[in-house]
């Protein structure tokens, strides 16, 4: 949406006072907030396909030092830095040791640590990806909504069949009904694999919760972590 073109329309709608004010929603610390809360589910599952798959030192360090990072970026956290730091010695100790129980211990640590803190990160991206909420994505409906509805009622009481603006208000029209598409479908779609994050998560955390359950690998953990990495990775792309 060009917000720019909206000259095209006049008068402003009184019914919406902010509409010249469409980018109210999209200002430049909550989108922060959000990329930090993508960035560190997208630390997580790459930390845990790290331990699930390798004992190389460098790489378990690299890991599990951009999740801590990913962490502390965070506005919206519940984890200390006490919990953190436990965290990253529990990856470090194991980092080039061929030692499956070890590697699974770790993983166990970083799992039963950050389950709250990643189901509270799912929730933020659920809510501001639902279009029918009232954050992000709703805001980019409400707008192409509003775009819409007032390039048709231009369209509809203009005297002239060929008014000079014709061209604008089509566009802006054909704008507004694209924009709203995207919003319904793109915020649909983002919410469910959000969903089945935290969906897979749990059921991680209660794998390893289980007191009938002994693990000697994350291998006998695979089809958990798998499960947690695949939606992790639709939600990055």
């Amino acid at each position: 949406m060009r917000i720019d073109e909206l000259s095209a329309i006049y008068p402003v709608p009184k019914k919406w006072p902010d509409y010249q004010n469409l980018n109210k929603d999209f200002d430049s610390a909550t989108l922060q907030q959000r990329i930090a809360a993508a960035q560190a589910l997208a630390a997580y599952g790459n930390l845990l396909e790290k331990l699930a798959t390798s004992s190389n030192g460098s790489d378990l360090n690299a890991a599990v030092s951009k999740f801590q990072g990913s962490l502390n970026a965070l506005t919206q956290k519940n984890l200390s830095t006490q919990q953190i730091d436990a965290i990253g010695e529990a990856v470090r100790v194991v980092a080039g040791i061929y030692i499956e129980r070890k590697r699974a211990d770790a993983l166990k640590t970083i799992v039963e640590q950050t389950h709250d803190q990643t189901n509270l990160l799912c929730g933020l991206l659920a809510a501001d990806f639902d279009p029918n909420g009232g954050n992000l994505m709703s805001a980019v409906k409400l707008a192409a909504m509003r775009i819409r509805e007032d390039a048709d009622t231009r369209l509809k009481v203009v005297e002239d069949e060929h008014p000079q603006d014709y061209g604008a208000l089509m566009r802006l029209y054909w704008e507004g009904g694209q924009n709203l598409v995207y919003a319904e479908k793109v915020g649909a779609s983002m919410t469910a694999v959000i969903s089945h994050i935290q969906t897979a998560n749990d059921n991680l955390f209660r794998a390893l919760q289980a007191p009938e359950f002994s693990f000697q690998s994350p291998a006998d953990l695979e089809a958990d972590l798998k499960e947690v990495q695949a939606w992790i990775a639709l939600l990055k792309n």
